[in-house]
């Protein structure tokens, strides 16, 4: 008699399928990362790609105690707001990852998502919020992108991966950027190395360097330069309406000022104002001090922006804050607490870390004039915002 071993069964015939089980769920709203998000046995459910109004069948690919991942299987029904992603890399890449909206509903919900996010964490109901300023150009805005030059060709990095997606034309780039990308002026590298595409002053375009404090040597700017307009506008009239009736005011500090292009500017429109800008890098110190070499009124100091704040004879009649992604430190808030400016200027990319740091002035030392989006990156969920805080009475 044959011997047959317990493992025979697995081994003859067809394997066994595995099924995998999906679920039909409606999206009815996105998230702030901007995911869209349904709800599946009492639980959000986050879906990338997907839009409000969406009915799909969806797989689910990450779970946790309170919340799931999931990717669409099928689109049953489409949202009203749903439209053609104009980028052919858009399911794989991870930069603009609305393009599947469009852009009317993408300025609703970002308006939507400040305003919620100032009331849920920051507590903040009764706020003059100004509706969200757009973009001329929902498309082909960015003047830099940056990506990774690897074996001759410029990539995007996957959306959340490290994946390494190979481009040649970027729905969001501008014309010459993508326009460099088909013919670069040299060939990118062969050895993997971080890249940033930038236009210069002569509208041309430079393959740059990333340096290891993810900066180049172009320092910081905004990457959309007709919303950036609008936003400086605003902050300099801002500022100059505020001067017609402080006939006393006399400086303005400058924090996280990177090569100090406010500091800069509102120096040569007001002469009147002693302007001081301050960041702790030595190499954007150094650029801004370059730039103002014939500024009598502005001067640049490499400090950390506490240190500034807590120097006793520090006390600005205006302040602009233009933090990274985190946000204020504590000691910085404190600070700007214990000694408040007439104007404090306060200028984020984050809403959450915005949110948090408003609860902590408001009613404090400052109130709170006017909060205004601009929409700096249209087909992401990522929204600039302008808050205008002058000193509270209680405090005057």
């Amino acid at each position: 008699m044959k011997f047959r071993s317990s493992l025979d069964k697995y081994r003859r015939g067809k394997p066994a399928q595995v099924l995998v089980k999906t679920h039909t769920v409606v999206v009815d709203a996105l998230s702030n990362e901007g995911d869209g998000v349904a709800r599946l046995n009492g639980q959000a459910v986050f879906i990338p790609h997907t839009a409000p109004g969406d009915k799909v069948v969806i797989e689910i690919v990450e779970q946790r105690k309170r919340w799931s991942r999931a990717k669409v299987v099928e689109i049953l029904e489409a949202s009203p707001n749903r439209v053609e992603p104009a980028c052919i890399y858009v399911q794989r890449c991870g930069g603009c990852t609305w393009q599947h909206i469009d852009y009317a509903t993408q300025l609703k919900i970002k308006q939507q998502q400040l305003i919620e996010t100032l009331q849920r964490i920051g507590g903040l109901t009764h706020i003059n919020t100004c509706d969200i300023i757009a973009s001329a150009k929902p498309f082909h805005y960015r003047n830099r992108i940056r990506g990774v030059a690897h074996e001759g060709v410029f990539h995007f990095h996957g959306n959340r991966s490290e994946e390494l997606i190979a481009i040649e034309q970027c729905a969001i780039a501008s014309p010459i950027i993508n326009q460099y990308l088909q013919y670069p002026d040299q060939p990118f590298a062969q050895v993997r190395e971080s890249i940033e595409l930038a236009e210069t002053n002569d509208s041309t375009v430079k393959a740059l360097s990333v340096d290891q404090e993810r900066t180049t040597e172009l320092g910081f700017r905004q990457v959309n330069s007709d919303v950036a307009e609008k936003l400086n506008e605003q902050v300099y009239s801002t500022i100059e309406k505020a001067l017609c009736t402080e006939t006393n005011a006399l400086s303005l500090l400058d924090l996280y000022c990177g090569h100090g292009s406010w500091a800069r500017r509102i120096a040569s429109r007001q002469p009147r104002l002693r302007v001081v800008g301050v960041d702790v890098s030595e190499a954007n110190i150094k650029i801004a001090r370059g730039l103002a070499k014939n500024l009598k009124n502005a001067s640049f100091v490499k400090n950390r922006s506490e240190k500034v704040l807590m120097q006793p004879d520090v006390n600005p009649d205006y302040i602009i804050v233009d933090p990274p992604r985190a946000g204020l430190s504590d000691t910085v808030v404190n600070a700007l607490n214990s000694n408040p400016a007439n104007l404090l200027i306060y200028i984020s990319c984050h809403p959450a870390s915005l949110a948090r740091d408003l609860a902590k002035l408001h009613n404090v030392a400052y109130e709170i004039d006017s909060v205004q989006a601009f929409d700096m990156f249209p087909q992401t969920p990522h929204v600039e915002t302008l808050v205008v805080l002058s000193k509270a009475s209680i405090t005057q």
